[in-house]
């Protein structure tokens, strides 16, 4: 019989920052270590949050590398959709 077993895993990692990651619907802009822009975009209307120290996982980090142009682009499309709501 074969099961699944999720087992979480601490790994040293460098990076340089700010660090540009994106997933499928979301790009994060970390300035540092403590500070995280996440811009979502959707069908229906746009998210823009920034997180404090604490308040995001760490392991947004591994995401998928996006450029700064990806995330500033993503950035002006969903602010533009929230100014939609004036």
């Amino acid at each position: 019989m074969k099961i699944t077993i999720t087992k979480e895993v601490t790994q040293e990692v460098e990076v340089t920052f700010p660090l540009f990651t994106k997933t499928i619907s979301s790009v994060f802009m970390f300035k540092n270590e403590d500070e995280c822009v996440c811009v979502s975009l959707f069908r229906d209307g746009a998210h823009v949050q920034k997180h404090a120290k604490d308040c995001f996982p760490k392991s947004w980090m591994l995401n998928e590398a996006c450029s700064p142009d990806e995330f500033y682009e993503t950035l002006k499309k969903a602010m533009s959709e929230l100014n939609k709501l004036k």
